[in-house]
């Protein structure tokens, strides 16, 4: 409302509105549905739904605070599944924590609470985006609600045992793949016939290879002393024309990752000709970070 308490804000199209709501976090979106009718109906047809899960914390109150919160976000899926007039684009769920996810999930108290945040993620799919992003959380299958899934932002993740095999067969679509500062220990392959954008960065295993005929741009990000394996290459990517590898220089936590140990540069050259080798049709090629070896 302006100065006069005149709501200018209503005075906008529905689509600039919505424009504005997928701008704001879930539970903001759904507070303005007390402004009138017509935003009851316009909070519910929002193309963009942000799911903090908040910053993950020790307190007396947090198995309280998770409840009330799981109850929200329940609902509020349940709600946005019935909207069939209006498709989710995008869909974000994030957790936030100092703390790794693997050891949270070690937690006796936080497991069923790191549970809850992957049938958020699990639910969310219900009602098939075309864009996810997801964070801080381990990931639930992938069978199913991934019809019209084009993009996938993964960062501090774990990966569902089965997603090397739900990537090929169900996510039929994905065109974008982003995973970063997640264990991808597990992963020996990434093979889809759609994928045209594929992004890795950090991890301190990457042992797999990537089939991916319609793949154009390769980005690869890794902390290179604090490898434990590194052995990518590229198979069926005739497209394949731009292509990076960037060596992070970020501080190795040794105090609470004690298997984390300091790679030796002399292992830097046969494991990146090794990945070099492979890449038979790019047409730019961009290293960097390799001067402090």
């Amino acid at each position: 409302m302006d100065a006069a308490g005149v709501d200018r804000l209503s005075d906008l199209t529905d689509c600039l509105l919505h424009a504005i709501l997928s701008r704001l976090e879930a539970r903001q979106v759904v507070q303005t549905c007390v402004l009138s009718s017509r935003w009851r109906r316009l909070w519910l047809a929002a193309p963009c739904l942000d799911i903090d899960g908040g910053e993950d914390q020790e307190g007396e109150d947090e198995e309280e605070r998770h409840k009330k919160l799981d109850d929200f976000v329940d609902n509020l899926l349940l709600r946005r599944r019935t909207c069939a007039f209006s498709p989710l684009h995008t869909l974000r769920v994030s957790v936030a924590s100092p703390r790794p996810l693997w050891r949270r999930l070690h937690h006796d108290r936080r497991s069923s609470i790191c549970a809850a945040h992957t049938r958020w993620v699990s639910r969310g799919l219900e009602s098939s985006p075309a864009v996810l992003e997801v964070r801080g959380i381990k990931l639930p299958s992938f069978s199913s609600g991934t019809h019209r899934l084009t993009k996938l932002l993964l960062q501090d993740v774990i990966l569902h045992k089965d997603f090397e095999k739900h990537l090929f067969a169900w996510l039929r679509v994905l065109q974008d793949l982003e995973i970063r500062s997640s264990d991808m220990s597990n992963l020996s392959r990434i093979e889809s016939n759609t994928l045209k954008n594929l992004t890795i960065e950090a991890g301190t295993i990457l042992n797999f290879e990537v089939i991916a005929p319609r793949l154009a741009s390769l980005h690869l990000a890794v902390q290179f002393r604090g490898l434990r394996a590194f052995s990518v290459t590229v198979r069926e990517a005739p497209d394949l024309v731009q292509a990076s590898v960037r060596l992070l220089d970020n501080p190795l936590p040794a105090k609470e990752y004690p298997f984390v140990f300091q790679q030796d540069p002399i292992f830097l050259v046969p494991m990146l000709c090794r990945f070099l080798g492979s890449l038979s049709n790019v047409r730019s090629l961009e290293l960097s970070g390799f001067r402090d070896m």
